[in-house]
């Protein structure tokens, strides 16, 4: 015979209103008869129930996490396995080519084209692989020096309509009104960022696509500049689902099309973390 019974239930209470009760029944020895006694202790416990449901979903929420970097992560090492031995191939194939048309130049120019576009792939790779590690580290701070923005606009967008030519995308610059070029920052950071989401675009894009960039200022408040920079363009674009998952690192839509779109997913996260540390 048990002497004491707990349990928990939801009850409706004299309010009418269903609530989270405790109760309590301990057994308790009656030396005078033969009546069972017992001790009855019951109260609300809506806001411990609410705390540990809020517990249980937090736990629950990082949980599910850990368990999607642990796929992204797995994912990404699959990727990079790949990613990293399509350009070796490539660059072995292409040499071996080059060595059996010796006399050829025309072939020989073609080969170091070649070559140098799986190298630049390999190095974007390792590039991003290391700034992700830097970033995540508290190595990688942003600067605090001079430079003209106009320029540092200049140098970017020209690289990214290096990019596009590649893939026959066309390119079109929009500079707005900048009151003042001269500012203080972090331009390394302010660069790469505008690389890595023009890159995007283009890499993204279709043949014959297009990307626009452009650049205004917004405010000025308390002697800070705000400028506004917009990247549109005429790629697959991104699913709503997706949206919600873009800035994590080794995350990447349609992992299956890596023959067609190649890239670590670190392009996104890297932009967000430099964002948040400017």
């Amino acid at each position: 015979e048990k002497k004491e019974i707990f349990l928990e239930a939801r009850q409706r209470l004299t309010d009418e209103v269903y609530h989270w009760t405790s109760t309590q029944i301990i057994h308790v020895d009656n030396p005078y008869s033969e009546d069972k006694l017992a001790i009855l202790i019951s109260r609300r416990i809506d806001e411990q129930r609410h705390e540990e449901e809020q517990q249980r979903q937090a736990l629950q929420s990082a949980l599910d996490n850990a368990m999607a970097a642990s796929r992204a992560k797995s994912q990404f090492l699959s990727n990079m396995s790949h990613d990293i031995r399509t350009p070796l191939n490539g660059i072995r194939g292409v040499t071996a080519i080059a060595e059996y048309y010796a006399d050829d130049m025309e072939k020989q120019a073609e080969c170091r084209h070649k070559i140098m576009q799986a190298s630049g792939f390999l190095m974007e790779l390792v590039n991003n692989v290391l700034n992700m590690n830097k970033l995540e580290s508290g190595e990688m701070k942003p600067e605090n020096k001079p430079f003209d923005l106009i320029e540092l606009l200049k140098e970017t967008t020209s690289i990214v309509e290096m990019q596009g030519q590649e893939y026959a995308i066309h390119f079109q610059m929009q500079m707005g009104k900048h009151k003042y070029r001269h500012l203080i920052g972090s331009p390394l950071y302010l660069k790469q960022v505008l690389q890595n989401i023009g890159g995007n675009a283009v890499k993204y894009n279709r043949a014959g696509g297009a990307v626009t960039f452009a650049s205004e200022d917004v405010a000025y408040p308390d002697g800070r500049v705000v400028v506004k920079f917009t990247c549109t363009d005429t790629g697959r674009g991104m699913s709503r689902e997706f949206l919600a998952h873009a800035f994590e690192p080794f995350s990447q839509e349609n992992t299956d099309a890596r023959t067609t779109f190649t890239g670590t997913g670190l392009g996104l996260a890297i932009t967000k973390q430099m964002v948040e540390l400017m």
